[in-house]
């Protein structure tokens, strides 16, 4: 988890231009060997979210995280 300062350092300048972001992030212990078929659905609004990957970001396999990236970096 990112300290509050480094997340400022990050986008505070976009902040006071208008724009903002949101942060999500979820995983799920799914400890099976056919972890192809977890699927995740996220609507902001109307709009479907789309386009993420799932991995592994923890030691236990057994966990799946979700990724996206969107933006500048």
């Amino acid at each position: 988890m990112h300290d509050k300062q480094m997340i400022f350092d990050e986008i505070g300048g976009k902040i006071f231009e208008g724009k903002g972001c949101i942060v999500l992030d979820f995983g799920c212990y799914f400890p099976y060997s056919n972890q192809d078929v977890l699927t995740f659905n996220f609507k902001l609004g109307e709009e479907k979210l789309e386009q993420y990957k799932c991995n592994h970001r923890y030691p236990n396999k057994g966990y799946v995280t979700i990724s996206k990236k969107w933006g500048e970096r």
